[in-house]
């Protein structure tokens, strides 16, 4: 490890930040703009502490969803295109920590890949015929898609809100 580490960089940088805050700075548009720097330093070191761990549990739950949806779409007999291209994306198991330097990229490219199918599965769901929308598979399907939004809105709050609220991490 090479000290100091990128996170001990960045909470030196917000206490600089800091110091030139509490200084008599006679423009408030000055001090807002420290203050504002110090919220995106703290964004910064939380998501260097957590991104790879909220990821890797992206990946577990979009993985679960994607079978689930690629499931009910097998049910219908409609999109099997999106079915076919769920499997594929599913089918690819890379290795995601190698203990190189491009781990946390890669992560983020396999995390990103499952999202946009899920989304690209829920845009074929929404252009089902009427008949496959009133039943009970298809609104558990979406249901399910639902609760992954709002957990992904959460994680992403999780780091967004404790930076911003000036509750980060030296707090």
């Amino acid at each position: 490890m090479i000290y100091p580490t990128a996170s001990d960089l960045l909470r030196c940088i917000d206490l600089t930040l800091l110091e030139a805050a509490d200084l008599d700075v006679p423009r408030m548009s000055v001090k807002s703009a420290l203050a504002s720097c110090r919220h995106l330093v703290r964004h910064v070191v939380l998501r260097q502490e957590l991104d790879a761990s909220l990821l890797l549990d992206d990946i577990e739950k979009t993985t679960d969803l994607l079978n689930k949806i690629g499931a009910y779409l097998d049910t219908t007999g409609e999109a099997r295109d999106v079915t076919r291209e769920i499997r594929f994306l599913l089918a690819e198991t890379p290795s995601l920590l190698t203990g190189s330097a491009d781990d946390l990229d890669r992560i983020r490219a396999r995390a990103l890949a499952l999202r946009e199918r899920i989304y690209g599965a829920l845009r074929r769901l929404q252009s089902l015929p009427d008949a496959a929308k009133s039943t009970e598979p298809y609104r558990e399907t979406r249901r399910l898609i639902r609760d992954y939004i709002a957990y992904e809105i959460a994680q992403e709050a999780h780091t967004i809100g404790a930076a911003f609220a000036g509750k980060g991490p030296r707090r």
